[in-house]
């Protein structure tokens, strides 16, 4: 089953819901938005190091009086190992950023990417340039070109509305994936931080002294 469209512009301006408000940021040039985001580490910190800010165990004179927590038991290895996990899967997702960023980039630095080059423009040797009301003594063209120039120049203006739109559409989606990425890399350093922790207070443990006289 088929249908006849006996519209020659199916993809006109207009068409579209209107139910959706529009944005507003459309037109707007968010590239400030856009961060480069860095590699983050390849080899994470070691847990034998003390956590950062943190006093050395033989500095500290005496302990403050905390409940007792009971019995702690971390299995170090098994942090480190899904450490390293999240960490190269964090390292892939850069690089999948940095690409889709240089993508966008070209895109929205070039403003007939969505629309091509304006064909009302004044070039030489282009048919397309031709007005409906030039005549050839003037232009040199065939002026029943005209009516290609004008649907030409529709579909000119259709890319440059859907431009206005999209580009920073997919500026905003790039700094909410950066945000994403920062967010995954403080969770990893906190992670090393809570191993480096770990580690700092089992290496300062101490059994108790054996009560007096025994």
């Amino acid at each position: 089953m088929s249908a006849t469209n006996n519209d020659p512009n199916p993809l006109s301006p207009n068409s579209g819901s209107s139910d959706n408000p529009p944005d507003p940021d459309a037109g707007k040039d968010l590239s400030y938005l856009v961060p480069n985001v860095q590699d983050v580490w390849h080899t994470p910190p070691s847990f034998n190091l003390d956590p950062p800010g943190s006093q050395s165990s033989s500095s500290n004179s005496g302990s403050a009086q905390v409940a007792d927590s009971g019995p702690i038991n971390v299995d170090l290895a098994s942090v480190r190992t899904g450490e390293q996990f999240l960490l190269a899967a964090v390292d892939e997702g850069i690089s999948g950023y940095n690409s889709l960023r240089g993508q966008v980039s070209a895109a929205t630095s070039n403003p007939d990417f969505w629309s091509g080059p304006d064909p009302m423009a004044t070039t030489p040797n282009n048919d397309y340039h031709v007005l409906e009301s030039a005549a050839p003594s003037v232009t040199g063209m065939d002026p029943s070109k005209g009516a290609d120039a004008k649907d030409q120049d529709q579909i000119y203006q259709m890319g440059q509305q859907f431009a206005a739109i999209v580009n920073p559409a997919q500026e905003k989606a790039l700094w909410q994936i950066a945000n994403a990425l920062e967010l995954v890399g403080s969770y990893l350093g906190a992670v090393n931080q809570s191993g480096q922790t770990y580690a700092q207070v089992d290496r300062a443990a101490r059994f108790p002294e054996p009560p007096a006289g025994s």
